[in-house]
Order: structure tokens, then C-alpha cells, then sequence
């Protein structure tokens, strides 16, 4: 409205009569445009002032040019409420929303206005070192790029759901865990299809971002891990079953034989409803893989945890057969206290150049992690009270040490002895049993920053030889920087 009154009062006064010398009689054209034009922005101001306050006028009709600004100011013509922009007589234009809103939690995110449709990008990058006790085979350490991979998450209208997590190394991009699928009925069941986690396996299962220790046991490595596939999954973590059903290939890439690998898990939380127990968060269960293997095992190792390649299967070596696991676990978790623990059994039809075994691998671990700062952890992120800031403290923004963890875990590895009998593997390159010992400290500086610095020691049942060297136990401190959002 004050851009009306504005343009009345130019128009006034460019239209006066001009006086002196050289001034001249109003034309009559000018005489009617300096009745004219008043009283036009006059109306306008009338017409908008209407749509949004009321305005006192004169009874009387504009004769006179307006002199003098009105008294009542008149509403912004330029104002972005429908109601003042649009005439009279004519419905208000609803108000348009914003088609999407976006941010970061625990990922950047772009979300639909109604919630139905959301992309999450995330990552996580792994820097690792290792140095060995010096004196024995295998000693080289240097850093190593764990893991840099970007994860794209989300979901379509509520119910078609998607991760993919392509990974990169020096000289190629490979994908880990990536699928589509969909949830059914609305609920925690989920139809994965691509390339998912088989249903088996606690240590397996859980992000690696989380993860307690700088290197996962050493039953892991026999875990499927990553497959193409059809995987079917049903509860939650906050319920009081969770399922998995799996049909892959059963060698984490392409098909070797035609034949599939069959999975399944299983997990209760039998007091996950009593919500001021201590017992509240723990879980048992049980997974099993069954399927018939047609793949090579020349010049695949086993590796400690500190991974040094203990065993290497000959020329020759093969599975060839019938493949069964069978897993126990077991977790529970209270404010800053983890416990977690596995049991595994692989029976596997192996065929080497001096015959074919029913090999029988067993193993178990048990770890403990404490939060020495007091803040819950479980199977997520740890988000430290007070995080480590690099900027200067002052008293409005004090800066603060970050969360620390103590972790500890212990586990075993027992090898079937007929593999040297077979020729899967040279008798002085085999231990038919395998301790491994790990503690550490883990820093989390911030929710996305943390450090993690262990001893892990590895002892054999019987000296072995690595790289030429008689190796009867080894001892490495491991350290490992992550960065994830």
C-alpha cells in the first residue's frame, strides 16, 4: 500500500502547475490526467485495503488531487499472503508447501514433505596400521586403507526400500551390501533381492562402523557375509523375535554350480518388555547355512586377527560337496556394558591330491567392552557427552575428552587334522588349533571421529611356518583410525 500512496504523490507533483517565467496554461490532456491518475491509485488502494484491513476513506468523491500522504495506511500491494494478491471475487490460491525438506541425522538426507520418500548418504572410511613384535616372519606394517565406501540408503512411498554401498580401492569400485526391496504389510517384514547379507552370524551382521574392536574374530572368516540372492527378514532389534530366511549362491559372487545356499536365523529377547530389567536387552539365537560347493581353495589363506596368513590350502585343494553351518549366540547389553559371544561348526566335503575328507572346523569367541565415560552403546554409535572439539575452549562452548571404551575378547579356532592327510595343506603350515587374545582402548572424539589402539596375540597349538620363519605365537598392536557420517 505504501508503494500506492507513493506513486500518488509523484504523480501530484510532477502534474502541479508550474509557475513563473516560463510557465505555460495546462494543457487538457495534462488537466486530465492530474484528475485521473489520483483517483486510479486511490481505487487500487481501496480494492487491496479491502483484502486486508479496513480503511477509512472520505464520504466524499476524489475531486481534488491528493496533497498529502493519507491518513491510514494502505496494505502492500507486494505482500506474499494469498489474500492480498489476489482481486476480489476471486478464491485465494492455497498456500504452497515446501516439497521437501533435507538435513543431517546420523546421514545427510533429503526427505518428501510427507515423509514417504527419503535418500540418506552416508560413509565410512578406515584407515589401519599394524606393527608386529620384531624377530619373526611377516613383520611388514605400513598403513593400509581398510575400507572407503559411500552408503546410499532409503526409500518410495513408505514401502520400496534400497541400500547400495559401492566400495573403493586403488584401481577398482566393488559393492558390498547392495539390494532393493520391500517391506510387507506395512510392517518389520522385509523382502531383500541383489545382493544382501545371508542370515547368518551376530559378528557379521554388525556394522563395522559400530564395531568394538579394530579386526573381527576369527570365526568371521567363515561367515557367507555379502551374496547374491533373495533374503526374507522379519522383526527388529526393539522386538521380541527377529527371523531371516536366505536363498544365494553360496560363494558371495556369481554362482560356481547351479546349486544354492540356503539360510536361516533365528533370535529371541525374552524380557525385552520389562523395561527396568537389567536382562531387558539380552538375546539368544541360533543360524544354519546348507548347500552343495563346487569352488577352488588353491591359494586361499586363513589369517589371524592381527591378519597374518596362517594357512594356505595346496594345489589342487577344492570343495567339493555338501556344505553345513551351524551357529550359536548370544548378547546382552546394559547403559555402557556389552557382552556378546558366538559358537560356530562348518562341515564341509573338501577334495585334495590325496583324497577326499568330511572336514570338521569348530570355533567360539567371548568379548566384553565397558564405556568408561558412562554412555550407552549396544550395537550402535556411541555418541560421546562431551565431544573432543580441536577449537579454543572458552566458557560458552567447553570443550570436552570424547567417550572411551575398554574392549577384550578371547577365541578359539580348532582345524580338522585331516586336512594334511588329504594334501589340502603342508604339514608344516598347519595347527590344529589357533588362541587368540585382544584388548584395547577406542576413543570416540565425536560422533563420526574414533580411534581404536589394541594388542592382539595369537598363539598355535604347534610351531608352524610362516614366510620361512618357525612361528609358535605372534603379537601385534593394531591401530585403526575411522572416519563415518
Amino acid at each position: 500500500m505504501a508503494v500506492v500512496r507513493y506513486a500518488s504523490r509523484l504523480a501530484v507533483r510532477d502534474l502541479e502547475p508550474r509557475t513563473g517565467p516560463t510557465a505555460r496554461p495546462p494543457s487538457r490532456g495534462r488537466r486530465l490526467t492530474r484528475w485521473a491518475l489520483p483517483a486510479i491509485c486511490a481505487a487500487l488502494g481501496r480494492t487491496v485495503a479491502a483484502q486486508s484491513e479496513p480503511l477509512a476513506l472520505p464520504a466524499a468523491p476524489l475531486a481534488a488531487p491528493l496533497a498529502t500522504p493519507l491518513a491510514t495506511p494502505l496494505a502492500n500491494p507486494l505482500a506474499t499472503t494469498p489474500a492480498a494478491q489476489d482481486p476480489p471475487g476471486i478464491d485465494a490460491a492455497p498456500r504452497v508447501e515446501s516439497p521437501a525438506r533435507w538435513g543431517y541425522d546420523d546421514a545427510f538426507f533429503v526427505e518428501s514433505a510427507d515423509g514417504r520418500s527419503r535418500l540418506a548418504i552416508g560413509g565410512v572410511l578406515n584407515l589401519r596400521t599394524r606393527v608386529l613384535e620384531p624377530g619373526g616372519a611377516n613383520r611388514e606394517g605400513g598403513f593400509e586403507l581398510e575400507r572407503m565406501r559411500l552408503e546410499f540408503s532409503g526409500r518410495f512411498d513408505d514401502a520400496w526400500i534400497f541400500q547400495i554401498e559401492p566400495r573403493f580401492t586403488e584401481d577398482r569400485v566393488e559393492l558390498d551390501e547392495s539390494w532393493f526391496g520391500v517391506r510387507l504389510h506395512g510392517g518389520d517384514e522385509r523382502l531383500l533381492v541383489g545382493r544382501p547379507k545371508a542370515p547368518f552370524g551376530l559378528e557379521e551382521l554388525l556394522s563395522s562402523r559400530h564395531f568394538d574392536f579394530a579386526t573381527r574374530s576369527l570365526l568371521n572368516q567363515f561367515s557367507p557375509g555379502e551374496d547374491h540372492g533373495v533374503v526374507l527378514l522379519g522383526g527388529s532389534r526393539e522386538s521380541r523375535f527377529e527371523w531371516g530366511f536366505g536363498i544365494t549362491n553360496g560363494t558371495g559372487t556369481s554362482d560356481t554350480n547351479g546349486e544354492k545356499d540356503l539360510s536361516a536365523r533365528f533370535v529371541v529377547r525374552p524380557w525385552i518388555e520389562r523395561m527396568d530389567s537389567s536382562a531387558r536387552r539380552w538375546q539368544f539365537g541360533c543360524a544354519a547355512t546348507w548347500g552343495r560347493e563346487d569352488d577352488e581353495l588353491d591359494g586361499k589363506t586363513l589369517s589371524t586377527e592381527a591378519k597374518t596368513p596362517f594357512l594356505a590350502f595346496e594345489p589342487g585343494a577344492n570343495a567339493d560337496g555338501e556344505r553345513l553351518r551351524v551357529g550359536l549366540e548370544t548378547a546382552w547389553f546394559d547403559g555402557p556394558f556389552t557382552v556378546q559371544a558366538e559358537a560356530l561348526s562348518v562341515a564341509e566335503e573338501l577334495q585334495g591330491a590325496g583324497g577326499a575328507i568330511d572336514a570338521t572346523t569348530r570355533g567360539w569367541y567371548v568379548s566384553a567392552a565397558w564405556m568408561l565415560t558412562g554412555e550407552e552403546k549396544g550395537f550402535g554409535p556411541a555418541k560421546p557427552a562431551r565431544p573432543f572439539t580441536v577449537e579454543r575452549e572458552s566458557s560458552a562452548a567447553p570443550g570436552g575428552h570424547g567417550a572411551w571404551q575398554l574392549a577384550a575378547r578371547v577365541g578359539e579356532l580348532r582345524l580338522d587334522g585331516e586336512l594334511v592327510d588329504a594334501g589340502l595343506v603342508a604339514p608344516n603350515g598347519f595347527a590344529d588349533r589357533v588362541l587368540s587374545f585382544d584388548c584395547g582402548v577406542n576413543w570416540y572424539a565425536t560422533n563420526h571421529v574414533k580411534a581404536m589402539l589394541h594388542v592382539v596375540h595369537t598363539e598355535y597349538a604347534e610351531p608352524i611356518v610362516i614366510d620361512g620363519e618357525s612361528e609358535s605365537s605372534e603379537s601385534a598392536l593394531v591401530l585403526r583410525l575411522q572416519l563415518h557420517f
